[in-house]
């Protein structure tokens, strides 16, 4: 993740005319990073979803395929209330200082004209900006998911990616073990004697 934020550092705003590349991609990842959270989810972000102060994030909408919001999530589990790490509230703070900010004040990551992006759109841009990179946005939920519940079990990893039960977060979500742990002793066999 930090080889995939830092080729998004060097590729934003790269461009030697017109209005910076890659405006907000930055800050649109360290948000996805530190929550977990859908691409989808962070676009769809208002300034009134943003708590700062308590560090929480509230999962109200998401975007559509032709640049508009809906006031739903992808689920109905999926709304919900999530605290955030400090790499995201760093990013929506910054978000918060950009001078255009005052001009466009309800979408937190609108497009320059202050439209909604659209997945497609922003995905298109974080490709040209990782190049060789083998990372995908959707990888980043999938770590978040893997640490939350290497730390607090899969009902925790499941309630805060917004999954309505476990099986999806443990199917689609979480890393396979390298080697999996010795469960050997619960079998109940005795070594043999040669």
């Amino acid at each position: 993740m930090n080889a995939y934020r830092a080729r998004l550092v060097a590729w934003c705003g790269g461009n030697g005319m017109g209005p910076a590349r890659g405006e907000g991609l930055v800050e649109i990842m360290d948000v996805v990073r530190g929550s977990g959270a859908r691409i989808g989810e962070v676009l769809a972000l208002r300034w009134i979803d943003v708590d700062l102060e308590a560090g929480t994030i509230s999962i109200t909408g998401t975007t559509d395929e032709v640049g508009g919001r809906k006031d739903t999530p992808k689920t109905s589990s999926s709304r919900r209330v999530i605290p955030v790490a400090s790499i995201a509230l760093d990013a929506l703070r910054r978000q918060w200082d950009k001078p255009y900010r005052e001009h466009m004040p309800e979408l937190v990551f609108p497009t320059r004209t202050g439209q909604v992006r659209t997945v497609r759109n922003t995905e298109t841009r974080l490709r040209a900006a990782r190049g060789d990179l083998d990372i995908k946005p959707h990888d980043f939920r999938k770590t978040v998911a893997t640490r939350i519940e290497q730390q607090y079990g899969l009902l925790a990893a499941s309630r805060y990616l917004g999954h309505s039960g476990t099986v999806v977060t443990e199917q689609a979500y979480l890393a396979a073990p390298a080697v999996v742990p010795d469960y050997t002793a619960a079998l109940g066999v005795q070594k043999v004697s040669k």
